[in-house]
């Protein structure tokens, strides 16, 4: 019996096939949720409940999400990811293409020797400059413009779907937002927060955060911006914590006498910034750095590690990190308490700070530097084995991020009066594109065509 020869009834049970073959639904959901997703999409010509359930069901698709990305019912601290997302190079989540009439977004997944595979590239083009905002459940943000105009754009790569969005008044001229997404479960909604930093060059000493809602379609401004005031700017990307609700960022504090790092956050649900205080002891100073980690069991992660170039050789951290997680007390809920998770010392004398891509919740990669002057490497930890892996993949990647493939549809989301269709290639106004193209040949496995406004 071929597939075409069955269908699936949405109710409890399989129709019987002239073979009498028969399976409960949820037992065939149950295989279905562990497939990757270009599986299931090849499945959707099967039959028509096939391509309902995998297609057009939010329900599926996430359940289909959160079971890939968190196979055990046990606590973990870190989703699996799939992906290394290496943005755009050194230049890390926003480049201009001064020369180049196409910026490449890499995709590389970890061999089983722990070295780096490229397995596609997402393009923009021509001749965009593009800033991105962190992955969420498989979907990103980005925000593009030219001297032709402006446009912000949400994508699901796996699945090939672009949606445009509305400009909010005055975006544009604001310069180059910092991008944030995030996922509000309770109203199963995702949002995108676009935070303005003051601008001499814009003549705006305060800043501006506008907020998009997926499931009203429209952009507002947040008027209470609570304790990012305190902060002159931020001098990290996006990164998400407590399964979505959560974005983080490490800014300057303006009140300090010198210059003093802090951590900001963003709760998606309440919509409120708030300063997270660091116990004295993660307070960088002429030798620590931080990098915000991306974590779903806590509400932050923190590694703490010594400056590449620091030659404070006998200092207990300098060759070293420590990972320090928050969360909330289980006596209190409104109370939050830092606790050290673990601590790595690597064997050499030898600076050592991460990528901050968890690969699961035991894995790690890291820059390792083993020579003064020499260029760093990447390395791959394993905290369960303690065991250090060359990956062969040199230089720093310039704020990474972990990606899994998803089946989660913006527009299932969006009021369908807000969809605005992609362009015509052949019409000459839609002559920006964003696509995903294969490692071998370039092959384009999706284009999608838009003009900026």
């Amino acid at each position: 019996m071929s597939f075409c020869e069955t269908e699936i009834l949405m109710g409890d049970k399989m129709e019987t096939s002239d073979n009498g073959y028969d399976m409960p639904m949820e037992v065939l959901i149950e295989i279905l949720i562990h497939l990757p997703v270009n599986s299931l999409i090849r499945f959707t010509i099967v039959c028509k409940s096939w391509l309902n359930l995998i297609r057009d069901d939010p329900q599926f698709a996430l359940r289909h999400y959160l079971t890939r990305t968190r196979p055990s019912s046990s606590y973990t601290l870190m989703d699996n990811v799939d992906y290394i997302v290496d943005y755009f190079g050194k230049y890390g989540r926003s480049c201009n293409a001064t020369t180049d009439e196409i910026l490449r977004l890499c995709i590389y997944t970890l061999t089983v020797k722990k070295t780096f595979r490229l397995v596609k590239k997402i393009e923009y083009g021509p001749r965009l400059n593009v800033s991105m905002s962190n992955f969420c459940n498989g979907i990103m943000c980005a925000y593009v413009t030219s001297n032709r105009g402006a446009r912000v754009l949400i994508c699901n790569p796996a699945i090939g779907e672009v949606l445009l969005l509305p400009l909010p008044h005055n975006f544009a001229t604001r310069g180059t937002p910092k991008l944030g997404l995030g996922f509000d479960s309770v109203n199963n909604n995702y949002k995108i927060v676009a935070a303005h930093p003051p601008s001499v060059f814009a003549g705006r000493d305060f800043w501006q955060v506008d907020v998009y809602s997926v499931r009203d379609g429209c952009w507002h401004n947040l008027n209470a911006l609570g304790s990012l005031v305190q902060f002159s700017s931020l001098t990290s990307e996006s990164t998400l914590n407590a399964n979505g609700r959560i974005l983080n960022w490490l800014g300057y504090l303006k009140y300090s006498t010198k210059p003093l790092e802090g951590l900001l956050s963003f709760d998606i649900v309440d919509e409120v910034f708030q300063e997270v205080t660091m116990p004295e002891c993660l307070y960088p100073n002429s030798w620590r750095q931080h990098h915000i980690l991306t974590s779903s069991g806590c509400q932050a992660c923190l590694c703490c590690s010594s400056f590449p170039s620091s030659s404070l050789a006998k200092d207990e951290h300098f060759n070293g990190i420590d990972i320090w997680v928050l969360n909330r007390d289980n006596d209190d809920d409104e109370k939050m308490l830092w606790h050290k998770h673990f601590s790595f010392t690597f064997s050499d004398d030898a600076p050592v700070w991460p990528v901050n891509v968890w690969l699961n919740n035991h894995e790690l990669l890291l820059h390792v530097r083993k020579q003064e002057g020499r260029t760093e490497e990447v390395y791959h930890y394993d905290h369960f084995t303690q065991q250090l892996t060359r990956t062969s993949r040199f230089g720093t990647l310039m704020n990474p991020d972990g990606y899994t493939e998803s089946l989660i549809s913006i527009k299932g989301l969006m009021p369908s009066s807000y969809h605005q269709p992609a362009g015509d290639e052949d019409e000459k106004d839609y002559f920006c594109f964003v696509r995903e193209v294969g490692r071998k040949n370039n092959a384009v496995h999706w284009s999608y065509s838009f003009k900026l406004v």
